[in-house]
């Protein structure tokens, strides 16, 4: 129910901060350019907005900096009775000569706004909705869903034949996704740059990791269960359906493929790359800032999840290369040539956890470079067994301590430095830079 008689006023300095954030970010052009190839903008004419894509969005930011609810409702009430005259005219927002004397004058009043900012915020939603053909005002039915299923391609089993075409909506839902990232990931480098020069002590380190945010207490049918025909076609799915079961006891997080005893629930899963490294969320250091993020059901495709909540670090060529830290998920649980071999070449040292299984030679690349144990060697790595199998060996206990680091300093020697790196951060180098010493002292 609308708060038609609010007790504060905004402060313009906060409001202004979030204006400020969203401009640094470029997100509104980035709508923008968007709309206009989506055809859904096609030119300058009609009755000017009320409400423009800038101050949606920035109202919709200032709600999550001040703490409140980002809803479509609290905006209104900001925007009604919140906001002096000014402020209205620093947003562009026409400061209307209306009666908030009585109750029914303050909710048409509050009612007007409400849906200028929903139809603004709608005009930026179109552009980032991966299934715009799935309603938002009522729940699918099984037999309705599996049609969808097959549309957008949620049938992993179907999906990953070698043969596999993906279908226009299947593309349309990835390309919104990624749009989606996008603009979170501009969004949250605009406050990553509010510390300016404090970042230059930041030593390269990251972290990633996902976690899941239940959206509601049923979600839908188990998938296998839908497909192989043993739920009611006229069960209704969930409000949020083309969302997953999310089950922390799986390796990775896959509900369905995996259901575990009771730790289900249904959910979306944000991966989050944070900064970590010397100092970091110690006094006087920086915090621990998010650097960026992805967005999917729970157990789909996380290594790209993983590099795009990178992305905004990819992007500045600038930026240190520290070690990546993630846990069996990332490093174990995908393919090397997917995750751990983007990295290695992006320049990072990778930190995690293998299971005993997984030692030893990983892949090799189209180089001839060889992948073990997460690092990349010379291709003659490959007929040097012992050094292949030291850490195995080491856990098994086929070889002793004093042996196993042996062939560590022996491996070593045929380690490879990540592509465009300086050759001195080889482990076997016989070159020196200032730079990387720098670096290394940090």
């Amino acid at each position: 129910m609308a708060n038609l008689y609010p007790q504060t006023q905004e402060n313009f300095s906060q409001l202004k901060y979030a204006a400020d954030l969203v401009d640094t970010s470029g997100v509104v052009e980035l709508v923008e350019n968007w709309r206009i190839e989506d055809g859904l903008q096609t030119g300058r004419g009609g009755r000017p907005q009320y409400v423009t894509i800038r101050t949606a969005i920035v109202l919709w930011v200032h709600m999550a900096l001040t703490k409140r609810p980002q809803l479509v409702a609290r905006m209104s009430e900001v925007v009604a009775f919140g906001m002096k005259p000014y402020m209205r005219d620093y947003f562009s927002l026409v400061n209307e000569n209306v009666d908030l004397s009585t109750r029914n004058g303050r909710m048409d009043y509050n009612n007007d706004w409400y849906h200028r900012i929903w139809r603004a915020l709608e005009r930026v939603r179109a552009t980032m909705e991966p299934y715009p053909s799935v309603s938002r005002h009522g729940r699918h039915t099984v037999d309705e869903w599996l049609e969808f299923m097959d549309l957008f391609g949620l049938d992993s089993k179907k999906t990953s034949k070698k043969n596999y075409e993906p279908t226009e909506e299947e593309l349309l839902a990835e390309k919104r996704m990624a749009r989606c990232d996008e603009f979170s990931n501009r969004l949250l480098w605009a406050t990553v740059e509010k510390f300016g020069d404090k970042l230059g002590s930041w030593n390269g380190d990251v972290a990633v990791d996902g976690t899941a945010f239940k959206v509601s207490a049923n979600g839908n049918p188990n998938k296998q269960d839908m497909l192989a025909g043993k739920v009611p076609g006229h069960r209704k799915v969930a409000s949020t359906p083309t969302l997953g079961n999310y089950s922390k006891g799986a390796d990775d997080h896959n509900g369905d493929a995996k259901p575990s005893k009771g730790d289900n629930m249904w959910a979306g899963e944000a991966t989050f790359a944070t900064m970590e490294g010397a100092g970091v969320g110690k006094e006087g250091g920086l915090p621990s800032l998010i650097l960026g993020m992805s967005f999917h059901r729970p157990g789909a495709m996380p290594w790209q999840r993983a590099l795009r909540s990178l992305t905004n670090v990819f992007a500045r060529p600038e930026l240190p290369r520290g070690r990546f830290l993630g846990d069996r998920l990332y490093l174990l649980g995908q393919k090397a040539e997917n995750l751990q071999v983007p990295l290695r070449k992006a320049g990072y040292d990778l930190i995690g956890d293998y299971k005993k299984n997984e030692l030893g030679l990983q892949t090799e690349l189209a180089s001839g470079a060889v992948v073990v144990d997460g690092q990349l060697y010379c291709p003659v790595m490959k007929a040097r067994q012992r050094l292949v199998n030291a850490t195995a060996d080491f856990q098994n206990g086929r070889i002793d301590e004093d042996e196993y680091y042996a062939l560590l300093d022996e491996r070593k020697k045929l380690q490879l430095a990540p592509r465009s790196a300086s050759p001195s951060r080889a482990t076997a180098s016989s070159v020196s830079s200032a730079l990387h010493a720098r670096r290394t002292r940090r």
